[in-house]
């Protein structure tokens, strides 16, 4: 089994040059995509991030991501 490599939210708000209140904001509205909650962590996988951004950041409501096996 491979291991999923999770974006912590300080490594997401350097990604998307953004503050970590907005990025909380911005999950808030429905504008990125849901985190993981480990616990009280809370972590995004990073192939899902630069899969987002590459299909140029759509609101959840429209994002479905289908994990490939190679990143699962």
């Amino acid at each position: 089994m491979k291991s999923v490599d999770l974006l912590r939210t300080d490594d997401l708000c350097d990604r998307l040059s953004l503050g970590r209140a907005t990025v909380y904001r911005q999950v808030a509205a429905g504008r990125l995509p849901k985190p993981l909650r480990i616990g009280r962590a809370v972590r995004w996988r990073r192939a899902e991030i630069e899969a987002w951004i590459a299909a140029g950041c759509p609101p959840r409501e429209r994002w479905q991501w289908e994990a490939s096996d190679d990143h699962r």
